[in-house]
Formats: structure tokens, C-alpha cells, sequence
């Protein structure tokens, strides 16, 4: 292959790595999160799920009101002890990708997580899911 083709393979390549990662993202959008019950621990499974950081952060910061604990310290308590869906959080945001709260949970994570890539296979197109989520 001389260095033109190669060129425009490479081209190729990237393009069509951009579409279907923007795929698989835009799918991520077609999952709903409820909640199961009414519990703080689930609050904060559902926000985390969601990707969203800051109810993820503020739900953490009402664990042990009154108390002198550090959010970190809270965080990590929540990431030792919090399940979701019989999975712990982290690994729970890892599973829907959710990138910003697995960052910030697996931080100060006792036992950090790894976030797999997914490939979406194109010809699937994927329903729209609903969730439900407890924190047991």
C-alpha cells in the first residue's frame, strides 16, 4: 500500500472510529434510571448512574450529617459500602459509563475500577431501557 492510499485508509479509520463512538454514546441516552425506593444510598446510585457529578456529590455530602467527616472520607465510605443493584457503585458507573462519577468514585475508591470501551454493533439498534435502581 503506497503512502496515499495509507493516507486515506488511516482517514478511514479514524472517521469511522468517530461515528461509532458518538453511536455508542448517543445509545447511552436511551437508558432511563428510577429509582426503587426512597433511600439516600439509591439517590446517590441513580445521580451516579446518570453521570451526574454534582447531586452525586452533594447526595454523598449529606452521608453522616452533622459530622466533621471530609467529602473525600465520605466518598470512599460511600464507595466501600454503597451498592447498586448488588454491584458496587463503581463498577456500577463503570457498566452504564458513566466517565465523570466513575473518575471521581474511583479515586477514592479503596479498590480502583477499570472503565471498558464498548463497541456498539451498528446493525443493533438499541431500545430505549428502564432501570430500575435500589441500593441493595
Amino acid at each position: 500500500m503506497d503512502m496515499k492510499h495509507f493516507s486515506k485508509y488511516l482517514q478511514l479509520l479514524v472517521l469511522s472510529s468517530v461515528f461509532i463512538n458518538s453511536h455508542a454514546l448517543a445509545s447511552d441516552s436511551n437508558v432511563t434510571f428510577q429509582a426503587g425506593d426512597n433511600s439516600l444510598a439509591t439517590k446517590i446510585c441513580v445521580a451516579a448512574a446518570q453521570n451526574d457529578l454534582s447531586t452525586t456529590m452533594k447526595r454523598i455530602d449529606l452521608v453522616l450529617p452533622g459530622s466533621k467527616v471530609s467529602d473525600n472520607k465520605k466518598a470512599k465510605l460511600v464507595t466501600r459500602n454503597n451498592r447498586c443493584n448488588g454491584m458496587n457503585i463503581v463498577a456500577f458507573t463503570a457498566k452504564y459509563q458513566a466517565n465523570d462519577t466513575f473518575d471521581y468514585l474511583n479515586k477514592r475508591s479503596v479498590k480502583k475500577y477499570q472503565m471498558n470501551t464498548q463497541i456498539t454493533d451498528l446493525a443493533h439498534i438499541k431500545v430505549p431501557q428502564l432501570i430500575v435502581v435500589t441500593s441493595k
